[in-house]
Order: structure tokens, then C-alpha cells, then sequence
């Protein structure tokens, strides 16, 4: 009864938006900021959300504006179902500049991040090997998303069959299996294993779609495709909700269904 009274306290989007939106402006530099992108550095993790997938590196005093730099879960190098970083652990990296704003300014990120050396990031199988799993680890349920937030990348499942008088339990981004930061659209047949924290909360973990397929951003939104090929630029891009708009070349060109 507990889980299901949380699940009904959504989030507010539009505080968080905000905060994506103000927090792209860190360490933006002109746009003919020289960085070398192959360079090799070794650096280490000031702080890192899992949840929401992004983070920061202590860098050298005046390597980069305000001496820290951001670092964005997809330029991990690892096999992790959804790549993380510890707090304090040393990684090796390389800089990269993404042109923002039509071109005219520079975003600096963290790119190819790994341990010193080079060797892949593992950080998964040290968590799950911590938690207690209801069934076991390979035990897996079915259900359906309630509901989902991408940006603050957690949601609700409804199980088809309730267990332990629980009949909703929470998924984090973390446990979508799919490599990116998908939506999960209401209704979306789902199928997970079940793990119990220290407070006794159930969570799914490993969520798939049912039969054990990874889910992609097209099962996970029931995306529509339409035909052809359209061309425009990039208008904004939160690295954090991974998500933006596109301004069109030609909105003529578009489908009648594409709002305006």
C-alpha cells in the first residue's frame, strides 16, 4: 500500500527543464576554443547522478572554464546495462567541443572516459552482487508501465501478478535495458526481476521488453516512422534529458501530423 501511495506523487517537468536548460551554459567557450581532442588525461570524479546520467571531473587548475568538466553516461566506455561513475574514482579522458547555439559557442565535455590505462568501466556486477533479489536473480515478471519521467528517469510498473501483497513497484532509468535513455510510454508491456533494498522496498531491475528484448526508443515511445528524409538544424539539445528540437529547412516538407 505504501509503494502504491508514492507512485501517485509525479514530478514537476518544468523545474526540471529549467534547470537542464541553465546548467548547458557550463563550461561554454567560443567557438574557435582550441582543444586537443586526442590528448589523454587522467582526472577524478567530483560527482556523478546515476539516475539522470551525467556527472563531473576535477580537472587541471585552468584547463577548462571554472576547472571542472562534464561528463555525459553514453562517453563511458563500458558493457554496463546503464554506464556510472563513483565519486573519487580516477579515469582517463579526452576533451572534447560540441558547437552549440548555430555554431557561434562551444560546449567542452568528457569523452571516451575509462580507467587509467584504458581498460572498461565495470561497475554493475559490484552493485547487483549487494542486493537481495525476490525469486532470484534470474527470476523474471511481467507487468506494464503506469507511468514514466524521462528527464528525472524514474517511473512505476503495475504487476500482472502482485507479489508480497505489492502490487506497483518503481523502476529507475539505471534498469531499462536498451543503452539509452528511452521512454516508456503507459500501457508498454514490460518484463523485470524483482530486488529488495535494506529499507525492504521492492524495485524491478533488468527491465526488458517481455521475452527478454531489449527495449529502444521506438517500442518505448509507440513511435510512428513516416517516410522520406528531412533536413534542418539544430535549434537546442539538453545533454542531460537527452532530448531537444530540430529547426526545419523546409516545414512544408513535413507531415501534416507534425505540430508547427
Amino acid at each position: 500500500a505504501a509503494v502504491a501511495k508514492r507512485a501517485t506523487k509525479r514530478p514537476v517537468q518544468k523545474t526540471i527543464k529549467k534547470e537542464s536548460r541553465a546548467q548547458q551554459e557550463d563550461n561554454t567557450v567560443d567557438a574557435n576554443f582550441d582543444v586537443d581532442e586526442t590528448e589523454r588525461r587522467i582526472g577524478k570524479v567530483a560527482y556523478f547522478d546515476r539516475r539522470r546520467g551525467f556527472g563531473f571531473l576535477e580537472v587541471e587548475d585552468g584547463l577548462v572554464p571554472e576547472d571542472k568538466l562534464m561528463v555525459h553516461w553514453s562517453e563511458i566506455t563500458s558493457d554496463d546495462r546503464w554506464p556510472f561513475l563513483n565519486s573519487g574514482m580516477e579515469v582517463e579522458y579526452s576533451i572534447k567541443k560540441v558547437l552549440v547555439r548555430q555554431g557561434k559557442a562551444g560546449l567542452l565535455r568528457a569523452s571516451n572516459v575509462s580507467l587509467p590505462g584504458g581498460d572498461a568501466i565495470a561497475l554493475q556486477e559490484e552493485v547487483e552482487d549487494k542486493r537481495e533479489y525476490i525469486g532470484g536473480k534470474e527470476m523474471r515478471y511481467t507487468g506494464s508501465i503506469k507511468w514514466y519521467h524521462t528527464t528525472q528517469g524514474y517511473g512505476f510498473i503495475t504487476l500482472d501478478k502482485p507479489q508480497s501483497g505489492v502490487t506497483e513497484v518503481k523502476v529507475n532509468r539505471e534498469e531499462v535495458s536498451g543503452g539509452h535513455a528511452i521512454p516508456l510510454h503507459s500501457g508498454l508491456q514490460v518484463e523485470f526481476g524483482l530486488s529488495k533494498n535494506k529499507m525492504g522496498t521492492i524495485a524491478a531491475y533488468q527491465v526488458t521488453l517481455p521475452g527478454g528484448e531489449m527495449l529502444t526508443r521506438e517500442t518505448g515511445e509507440a513511435r510512428e516512422a513516416f517516410p522520406g528524409v528531412f533536413t534542418g538544424e539544430i535549434d537546442w539539445y539538453d545533454f542531460r534529458g537527452a532530448q531537444g528540437w530540430i529547426l526545419p529547412d523546409d516545414f512544408e516538407t513535413l507531415p501534416a501530423v507534425c505540430p508547427m
